[in-house]
């Protein structure tokens, strides 16, 4: 079965371009909500309106509300949802699992479609968003064409992947980079890309490599689109809501030619937009690698047209590999400095060699690219205005003498039939031809239907005048278009919005230290400490330990890992049912898959913060767990009007900002080998330097293949926390990475200290170079 081909919508001329294109299904975000904020965006009236416009032509239209609400936002987003509910769109694309529980419950035939945002990366995480309700998961882009197989064959929902557009570095949801270095929320829709700009690669302190070292190229699936679509999947993603509708026509109008057996302009798609010359085929048959990144530049090049045989003085001579009109555009990649580039003023024929002016760090032998191509654009707003999408209609005309024409239209959904006002008459002298007859009635002209008459009742030697026929034929589908949106429009009930309990004013009867540790060895030194709860992270060594460990005065939860696919899922599955008697005492969830595996389990479940519960809702949407971690990106305030049992908050410790199989040391240090590289369990020390020389650790998880680039700042709260405290959290979480004993002991002394009401003054209540209150104080755009 051919998936359905959805494509981007950022205003109506993209929207419009799609459809035209033959997109099946168009994807929008509001003026508010949505994952692309910078975006034009659509307001409520034009949405209906867009509604209305492709239920006629068959395309559904799927609104994204895909970012996280503060519970003072909840209310807006359940009003806009339930308005563009009764509107008609076809499905909402959201993350907040809050939200999507609100919303099942408020309109039980909903169609929901988990975003990408939610992380969904193994059978066992789509198949919990099935039972929650939703009917697609967009998966994570990270994973193999043999996984999707695996997901489509026994999850039991539907699934999209992505098809084109832009890669994220980070596994999508679970990037802080924007947020914390500039609080611009990627999971607010507010993502300011700090990943396409420029960094230096330092080993052990010494830099190594330089460029636009997280930039991923684009991705394109045109060559090995039937390996995707032999996965099983559903929808066949196009990414691009900030792009304009040149872009959104070419692209998707190259898809729906390949869907279609034919063979689409590869090089138009190249010159629409690409970074670094080129296109990926993103992870679909690599675990990462060098051929994914565009490390020369973030930005579109074109396609190569020639290159720089001489340069004196600004006088720049080329030849040129390409045709080249009056309105082109090109850029000559410079070895130092900025790209720079200029527009052509007159006809160039291939192979010509042409002198014009141009500054630049310019040198003999440098690549030049079309950057624009007057031709393409030109020719793509003339066919992206062109209504070429049309719903296939079945007519029924009876035409008897002394009685009105009786025309049926029908469609899959709507059947409608009128009446001509006048009766048919006999024909004196020229009787109108049956044929005639149906071919006057099939005309639409601009109508976006196409009409194929399957029953014809029509007496012989009749008259009946064209504008007769039109006038019928114009009333049918009018009353046929009436019917079409009619069908969609929803009834929905009267019931508002029903906010949650706001949260208690009394803090928690007892708040808690916990503690969480990579290695287990160090778990001594913190029961010396009096921890009520300790996380160790999973790996072989600690969970041997763990199974034979007798009694502990601590509760004791192994902390799942970040990133778990169907391989990783299988592991733990196995160390669950091998430790279900053993003497700990829960598990600390990363993921809706592991969420999933471990229902059955007889231990505890406490969920990390990689399920951004950032208000009530979300906060109270799972069931048998047994405590929830706020999201990182929430303020103090915010984190008080939580209401919710045993909730917990990260209070010291290096943060993620971003998880990476594209894992810079195995990029620029090192030898592919397969899914690994050479430098598998290195011992020395990586960092990514940026243009403000701020350093951002790199540590690895060379057992599953994952780079973690770390905050430049360790999250101390300590001179503030007091403030803390008073959010009401249960569990406030220290956590340790490589520190030393001695590092270890003294900070879990200090915030047991602090717990106990025993505040000091910091030198400075602001942050420092090194320290940094993380989003406590600030919060999110």
């Amino acid at each position: 079965m051919i998936p359905e081909l959805l494509a981007p919508a950022g205003d109506m001329d993209c929207a419009k371009a799609a459809i035209s294109a033959g997109a099946d299904a168009v994807y929008l975000g509001g003026k508010s909500f949505s994952a692309r904020s910078a975006a034009q965006n659509f307001s409520d009236v034009e949405i209906e309106s867009l509604i209305d416009y492709a239920a006629l032509r068959g395309v559904r239209v799927y609104i994204a509300v895909n970012t996280l609400y503060s519970n003072s936002e909840l209310s807006q987003v359940f009003d806009f949802v339930k308005d563009m509910y009764r509107a008609g769109a076809s499905a909402f694309i959201l993350q907040d699992i809050g939200l999507a529980k609100l919303l099942k419950g408020s309109f039980p035939d909903i169609e929901l479609h988990a975003s990408t945002q939610m992380t969904i990366h193994s059978v066992e995480g789509a198949k919990y968003l099935a039972k929650a309700g939703f009917s697609r998961a967009i998966l994570s882009r990270e994973l193999s064409l043999a996984e999707i197989s695996e997901i489509n064959k026994e999850a039991g929902i539907e699934t999209e992947v992505f098809a084109h557009g832009a890669l994220c570095l980070s596994y999508s949801g679970q990037c802080l980079m924007s947020s914390l270095i500039g609080g611009r929320s990627g999971n607010r829709g507010k993502c300011a890309q700090p990943c396409r700009l420029a960094y230096d690669l330092l080993k052990n302190n010494e830099p190594i490599k330089s460029g636009y070292l997280l930039s991923p190229k684009d991705m394109m699936t045109l060559d090995l689109l039937d390996d995707v679509v032999s996965t099983g999947v559903s929808a066949l993603k196009i990414e691009g809501r900030m792009k304009n509708p040149e872009y959104v026509y070419i692209v998707t109008n190259a898809y729906r030619e390949k869907l279609d057996g034919k063979k689409p302009k590869i090089k138009d798609v190249t010159q629409i937009f690409n970074r670094g010359g080129e296109f990926s085929t993103g992870y679909y048959k690599t675990h990462g690698g060098l051929s994914m990144m565009s490390v020369e530049t973030p930005k579109s090049t074109g396609v190569f047209c020639g290159i720089v045989t001489k340069y004196e003085k600004g006088k720049c001579t080329i030849r040129f590999a390409e045709n080249m009109l009056a309105g082109d555009g090109i850029e000559i990649w410079t070895n130092k400095g900025a790209h720079v580039g200029t527009g052509i003023n007159r006809v160039i024929n291939k192979n010509d060699l042409a002198t014009m002016h141009i500054e630049g760090n310019i040198e003999v032998g440098n690549a030049v690219y079309k950057s624009y191509d007057k031709r393409l654009i030109d020719e793509t707003k003339r066919l992206r205005m062109i209504d070429t999408k049309k719903t296939q209609i079945t007519g029924e005309v009876i035409a008897k003498i002394n009685e009105p024409i009786k025309l049926v239209f029908k469609n899959d959904s709507v059947t409608v039939e009128v009446y001509s006002k006048n009766v048919i008459e006999k024909a004196k002298n020229a009787p109108m031809d049956k044929a005639a007859i149906l071919a006057q009635l099939s005309k639409t002209g601009n109508v976006p239907f196409e009409i194929h008459f399957n029953n014809a009742n029509i007496d012989d030697g009749i008259f009946v005048s064209k504008s007769v026929l039109n006038e019928v034929r114009r009333d049918a589908i009018a009353a046929l278009e009436k019917a079409m949106i009619q069908a969609i429009k929803r009834n929905s009930p009267e019931d508002g919005f029903k906010f949650l309990p706001k949260s208690h004013n009394d803090l928690e009867t007892s708040q808690e230290i916990t503690v969480q540790i990579t290695d287990i060895a160090h778990l001594d030194i913190i029961l010396n400490h009096e921890i009520s709860r300790v996380y160790v992270n999973f790996n072989e060594n600690n969970l041997n330990i763990l199974s034979k460990m007798e009694s502990c005065p601590a509760e004791i939860f192994i902390a799942l890992p970040h990133i778990s696919r169907n391989e990783t899922d299988e592991v733990i599955k196995n160390w669950v049912e091998k430790l279900e008697n053993a003497n700990f005492d829960g598990y600390l969830a990363a993921t809706y898959g592991q969420l999933n595996m471990l229902q059955g389990t007889k231990k505890k479940i406490a969920l990390d913060y990689h399920f951004n519960i950032f208000n009530n809702h979300s906060a109270n949407a799972f069931e048998n767990v047994d405590g929830i971690t706020i999201s990182q990106e929430l303020n103090a305030v915010q984190i008080k009007r939580i209401n919710a049992p045993n909730t917990e908050i990260i209070i010291h410790g290096r943060q993620i900002l971003m998880s990476t199989h594209n894992c810079p040391i195995g990029l620029y240090d090192a030898q592919k080998e397969g899914k690994f590289c050479s430098k598998r369990f290195h011992d020395d020390k990586y960092a990514l330097l940026d243009r403000k020389d701020v350093q951002f650790p790199v540590v690895t998880d060379c057992e599953n293949c994952i780079a973690y680039v770390l905050n430049s700042k360790t999250l101390d709260t300590a001179a503030r926390f007091s403030e803390i405290k008073s959010t009401g959290a249960k569990n406030l979480r220290i956590v340790f990475r490589d520190e030393t004993v001695e590092d270890i002991s003294d900070t879990i002394a200090m915030y047991k200290n602090l717990l106990n009401g025993n505040y000091y003054e910091a030198d400075s209540q602001s942050e420092t170079t090194d320290r940094t209150y993380g989003h406590f104080f600030r919060g999110v755009e």
